[in-house]
Formats: structure tokens, C-alpha cells, sequence
């Protein structure tokens, strides 16, 4: 029998080893929902195969125009300058150009799913100094979609979140 906790307790003896296991599971189900609480992407989404390309990020919900769905997080965003992706192997700059955004000179990899974002022309998302929001009201099922061109400060970050798509 599966179970979706990593300490079942059907399977442990009654008393208090029981008592330990569930407790366990009870903290360990509390860290992961602060986690979640933390995470970069601030509304629910699902990721799924894309019209678009590969993989898409797609709303799990509702949501009305101007909501804030990603901000910053230092805990989900890696941060890397252009010297640093240099010194790594090919297949790993391979990976951070494909998912690297870069804005202020600086290249950000968003841990969370955030990272399956396509572009799009007719982007439902807009990002803003403080995150990125909704444009428009976007219904359950629908792929968020962005302008990477629109992520850029300098002609270099958009030349650098533009050339996957050239």
C-alpha cells in the first residue's frame, strides 16, 4: 500500500513510536507548507505540455487582472553574474541560458516552476519592479505567458532573454 506521507503510520507499532512517527510527519508537513509559502510563484499553477514550447507554466485558478503572481525570493532565485556562467561546463551554461532570465546584467534561475514560463507576443503577464502581474484576467487552465523581451533593463538583457527564440 502507497502512502503519501514518508512515515506512514499504519506501519509502525502502537505506543509511543507511533505517537513519534505522526508527530514526524506533522513537522515535516508543516516545514514543506512554510516552503511553499516562501516559493517565488505566488499563486497556483500547474505545468503541463505547451502549444507553445516543451513545457508551459498554466494557472491553476481563476485570477483577476493585476495579481501578483512571481516576485523575487533570494531562497528560489539563483543569482549569477556573466563571469561566473562562463567558468561552468557547456552543458551547464547549455541549462542556464535556456532558463536564465537576465535583468540588470545579472542572470536569475528561478527554482520554482516559474522557470516553464513561455514567451509570447501577447503576453498575459507584465512584470513590474516588484514581480510580475497579471495583465488581464486569466482563467483556470490558461498558460501564463510573458515578453522576455520585457524582462530586460539594458539592450544586453534583452539580447541575452530574446536569443532562444531567434
Amino acid at each position: 500500500m502507497l502512502s503519501s506521507t514518508p512515515f506512514p503510520a499504519q506501519n509502525l507499532r502502537p505506543g509511543k513510536s507511533a505517537e513519534r512517527g505522526v508527530f514526524a510527519v506533522e513537522r515535516l508537513t508543516e516545514a514543506r507548507d512554510r516552503a511553499n509559502n516562501r516559493r517565488m510563484l505566488l499563486v497556483k499553477t500547474v505545468v503541463k505540455n505547451s502549444s507553445i514550447e516543451g513545457l508551459g507554466l498554466f494557472a491553476a485558478a481563476d485570477m483577476p487582472a493585476d495579481t501578483q503572481v512571481w516576485a523575487y525570493h533570494q531562497d528560489f532565485d539563483k543569482v549569477l553574474t556573466e563571469d561566473r556562467l562562463e567558468e561552468m561546463p557547456e552543458w551547464q551554461k547549455d541549462f542556464f541560458r535556456r532558463y536564465c532570465f537576465s535583468s540588470g546584467d545579472l542572470l536569475y534561475y528561478c527554482i520554482d516552476d516559474a522557470r516553464f514560463m513561455n514567451h509570447s507576443e501577447k503576453p498575459n503577464l507584465v512584470d513590474r519592479p516588484e514581480g510580475t502581474f497579471t495583465a488581464r484576467p486569466i482563467k483556470a487552465g490558461e498558460e501564463l505567458v510573458c515578453d522576455y523581451a520585457g524582462m530586460g533593463h539594458t539592450e544586453k538583457d534583452i539580447a541575452f532573454n530574446t536569443g532562444w527564440f531567434g
